[in-house]
C-alpha cells in the first residue's frame, strides 16, 4: 500500500509535469496495464528522494487497481 506525502515539508515546492499516459486499447474498458511517464524536479533534491522513496510509491509491484 502506498505511504503518505506527510513526511515532505509543506513549504517546500515540487514540480510533477505528466508527460505521457496509455493504457489499453479500447475507451470502456479497464486495461490490465497502464503506464504514466512523468518528470519530478525540486529545487531540494532531498524532496525529490523523499517523493520517490519505496513507502511512497509503488512501482511494478502489484496492481494499483488490486488495492482497492
Amino acid at each position: 500500500m502506498c505511504g503518505s506525502l506527510k513526511e515532505v515539508d509543506p513549504k517546500e515546492r515540487a514540480i510533477l509535469i505528466i508527460g505521457k499516459m496509455g493504457g489499453g486499447t479500447v475507451a470502456n474498458i479497464i486495461p490490465d496495464t497502464a503506464v504514466i511517464e512523468a518528470t519530478l524536479s525540486s529545487v531540494n533534491p532531498d524532496v525529490v528522494k523523499e517523493i520517490v522513496s519505496e513507502e511512497n510509491l509503488q512501482i511494478n509491484e502489484e496492481p494499483l487497481a488490486g488495492t482497492y
